[in-house]
């Protein structure tokens, strides 16, 4: 705990201030919340996303054998590799500890 000795009014107003400036650049909990939400709503969409493109490009290749799809099936497999990235770096944090009651 840090004590502070403020002299003159022009002090209080200044440390106020600072304070105040502090807590703007401060996430409360509702922000936290939001923002896993939001990164998990992603994740879903992102893996729904991936499975309809590679149910496409599989039906694409069953009905056209002859075609070469080599590079479409490279870009869908690096984009399954961002997507399982995302989904380890969310798995890498898992949710805190409930408050001990």
């Amino acid at each position: 705990m840090r004590i502070i000795i403020i002299d003159t009014s022009d002090q209080l107003v200044t440390k106020l201030n600072q304070l105040l400036e502090r807590t703007r650049h401060m996430a409360t909990q509702q922000d936290i919340d939001n923002l896993a939400a939001q990164l998990d709503a992603l994740g879903g969409t992102l893996g729904t996303a991936l499975a309809g493109i590679q149910g496409d490009l599989d039906a694409l290749v069953a009905a056209n054998p002859g075609v070469d799809v080599t590079a479409l099936t490279a870009s869908v497999a690096a984009l399954s590799g961002l997507v399982d990235q995302a989904t380890g770096i969310d798995a890498e944090n898992p949710p805190a500890p409930g408050p001990v009651v």
